[in-house]
């Protein structure tokens, strides 16, 4: 096959990338809810290994973060991010989920676990710690995550 046909194939919105999550996502989303937990997980650490794969570098403010983050998801066709510092918590924001076809509720709950592991690798990366939890998931078409902070989070 050519390089131009491969072109002509996979559009800018659906990367290769995208095209695999989407045969992962599936078959995750027909599941039952109660083996949900154990895919969480593996979706979990395929955000985490997709970190390691599009670094960011060492942005020095948390706005270059941010941008740097932006650009990484436009170059996905994967939405966008707000980073708000909370002194003791990062709140993260991100919204035009990506849902390769699938209703939104349903690629919500995968690509909120990928997109968690996701920051979590990118901020790790940065000298973090911490977890990017999920503390808000529903039909706005965004999630919500909290990186960070005392005791447990919500």
């Amino acid at each position: 096959m050519s390089d131009a046909h491969d072109a002509e194939t996979l559009s800018p919105g659906r990367t290769l990338l995208n095209a695999l999550l989407t045969v992962i996502q599936e078959p995750l989303s027909e599941e039952a809810p109660s083996s949900s937990e154990h895919d969480e997980a593996f979706l979990h650490r395929v955000g985490l290994q997709m970190a390691r794969q599009l670094p960011l570098g060492a942005p020095a403010t948390l706005r270059a973060l941010e941008h740097i983050v932006n650009r990484r998801l436009g170059e996905l066709d994967w939405g966008w991010c707000l980073l708000r510092d909370h002194e003791q918590y990062l709140l993260i924001e991100h919204g035009d989920v990506p849902t390769f076809g699938l209703v939104y509720r349903d690629a919500a709950a995968g690509m909120g676990a990928i997109i968690a592991g996701l920051y979590e690798g990118w901020l790790a990366t940065q000298g973090g710690t911490g977890r990017v939890r999920i503390i808000r998931q529903d039909d706005r078409q965004s999630l919500l995550f909290r990186y960070g902070g005392p005791g447990r989070q919500p």
